[in-house]
């Protein structure tokens, strides 16, 4: 049975992903990869591993964005302070919203920590 990947991403797409997770293509036809700790994987085996990590960046991308809609969305009670506005508060509340582990949200959070403080003081500056 041969795994098929979706058509979304470029071949170069591809071997960026695999690369930011340790691992390396050692073969393009037949498709092999090596991790950096030691693993092998060759056809099927290779194409599942590359599927599952694109299925992986797609949920981390899906939940970034959940994310950034919550926090959006709770700036309001934020500046109102219904909720604190400690780290450790604003990402259990955001994390009870979109239904993710705190620690993932405090992770995504801490990425995109200075866009969320940009858009709380532009919201702000609009409302003032």
């Amino acid at each position: 049975m041969d795994i098929k990947l979706e058509a979304m991403s470029t071949w170069e797409d591809d071997m960026k992903l695999l690369e930011e997770n340790g691992w390396e293509v050692e073969c393009e036809s037949p498709f092999e990869i090596r991790s950096k700790d030691g693993g092998f994987a060759s056809e099927n085996a290779a194409y599942m591993i590359l599927a599952s990590l694109k299925e992986e960046a797609k949920i981390v991308t899906a939940t970034k964005m959940d994310i950034e809609a919550v926090t959006m969305a709770l700036s309001g009670r934020i500046m109102r302070g219904d909720i604190e506005d400690d780290f450790d508060s604003l990402a259990l509340a955001i994390a009870e919203q979109v239904e993710v582990d705190v620690d993932i949200c405090k992770e995504i959070m801490q990425q995109d920590l200075i866009t969320v403080i940009a858009e709380c003081f532009k919201q702000s500056r609009e409302n003032d």
